[in-house]
């Protein structure tokens, strides 16, 4: 999730700067693309964690519940290419 998360800052943070208004109709398109498909994973992640500590609010064990939670969350595999979103940024900030 860790490179996930990066790689949607990276995006974000071109679409907030004057870079996007150079953009190819087409590169336009690509990163608004990018963001909203890695930020529904984002999103996911961080709901997923708001869901479980509502879960287990009461449980004595809370905190390291939670702390156990993000880190399989964290750690886990996700099946999602970013080869052509890093291209893309590589691209642009170039």
């Amino acid at each position: 999730m860790k490179k996930i998360m990066e790689v949607e800052k990276q995006l974000l943070m071109i679409n907030e700067s004057e870079k996007k208004f150079e953009l190819s109709m087409n590169d336009l398109y690509k990163l608004k693309a990018y963001i909203k498909k890695i930020g529904e994973l984002t999103n996911l992640f961080f709901e997923s964690q708001v869901e479980y500590a509502n879960l287990i609010k009461d449980d004595d064990n809370y905190e390291d519940l939670l702390r156990v939670y993000h880190k399989k969350l964290s750690e886990s595999e996700v099946e999602i290419d970013l080869k052509d979103a890093k291209e893309l940024i590589k691209r642009i900030n170039s």
